[in-house]
């Protein structure tokens, strides 16, 4: 099956409407503050505790008061990272290579 440019770019417009509609819900839905609001407290209660400790003299570990991070590490997420940076690596070595064309053709018209 042959795909027409009118087609791709109908598809690719579709997509990027979608998922700015999507981020605009959850931008108006609360989603992100929601989110920051919750860090806030979390950071609001671990500054109390390190303060209470303090005023009773216990021992002080950061580990205490620092929320632990998740580990989201799994084949999928590699698979994405290794995509993400092979597109950053292509994109960079298009432009500029597109880039030193441009300066190359404005530098031999002068």
């Amino acid at each position: 099956m042959k795909i027409k440019g009118s087609d791709l770019f109908r598809f690719i417009s579709i997509s990027f409407i979608l998922v700015f509609l999507a981020i605009y819900f959850a931008q108006s839905a609360g989603y992100f503050d929601y989110n920051t609001n919750k860090r806030f407290n979390l950071t609001n209660k671990a500054i109390s505790k390190f303060e209470k400790d303090v005023k009773s003299g216990k021992k002080i570990d950061s580990s205490k008061y620092l929320p632990k991070d998740k580990n989201y590490d799994n084949k999928v997420s590699k698979i994405g990272m290794s995509v993400s940076n092979f597109i950053d690596r292509s994109f960079n070595k298009v432009l500029g290579y597109l880039f030193k064309e441009i300066n190359d053709a404005i530098s031999e018209n002068n």
